[in-house]
């Protein structure tokens, strides 16, 4: 608030490019403006009830793309050094952050959880996925087959399965065997399930030995065998 003065009294407080002056002891001090007048003003409707910033769909958005964010920094800390999605970003001019969420944003609810097993995209990449991929459960444990004798370079006999897991009772999570110790000459490769409890969804592909390629994933549903 600003106090005239007299011409034997400055003014006590004055205002000059959002900065306020005033004196203390008979010294000049200076201090930040805060003008009620330059906070936001808060929208009303034609009765004059203030409209909230955010609609509650806004809202809704907001709140699942922060839990998203979580979610995809929980996969990619799985991941760790494998650069499925840092490959596939560079050779799309993105982040690996972007694109992981930009392909599979759509598939969490509302909470950021795994809302679409079936739909989620493990892998990205060039290298090629046999036709007869299948497997088999037997509580915990999971057996992968399949044939593929070609040598090429988007099918190498040394190429490694891997194998990402999801959880239809625990859809805050997610696993990825790194290391099976299959490659794809060997036609064959099993994994062991953290419990048998409810239906999951595995997610196989192929990394070339040196992890500079990788092949989509195959989604393959396994029911509760109890």
């Amino acid at each position: 608030m600003q106090v005239e003065g007299t011409s034997l009294t400055p003014k006590k407080r004055f205002r000059v490019g959002g900065i306020t002056y005033y004196y203390r002891l008979g010294k000049l001090q200076a201090c930040p403006s805060r003008r009620s007048t330059l906070r936001k003003k808060k929208k009303k409707d034609k009765d004059g009830n203030i409209i909230p910033d955010r609609t509650p769909k806004q809202r809704k958005n907001n709140i699942k793309f922060t839990f998203a964010r979580y979610m995809f920094a929980f996969i990619r800390e799985g991941f760790g050094d494998l650069p499925v999605w840092k490959i596939a970003a560079a050779q799309r001019g993105m982040t690996d952050d972007n694109l992981i969420h930009s392909t599979n944003y759509k598939y969490l609810d509302e909470k950021g959880e795994i809302l679409d097993m079936e739909g989620f995209q493990v892998s990205l990449g060039p290298l090629a996925l046999p036709i007869n991929l299948r497997a088999t459960r037997n509580s915990t444990l999971v057996t992968i087959t399949w044939d593929d004798s070609r040598d090429n370079p988007s099918a190498a006999p040394t190429d490694r399965m891997m194998v990402g897991i999801f959880y239809a009772n625990y859809r805050d999570t997610f696993t990825l065997e790194k290391e099976t110790g299959a490659t794809r000459r060997d036609g064959k490769c099993e994994i062991t399930l953290r419990n048998d409890d409810g239906e999951v969804c595995i997610h196989p592909f192929f990394a070339r030995a040196d992890n500079t390629a990788f092949s989509e994933d195959k989604t393959i549903t396994l029911p509760d065998t109890e």
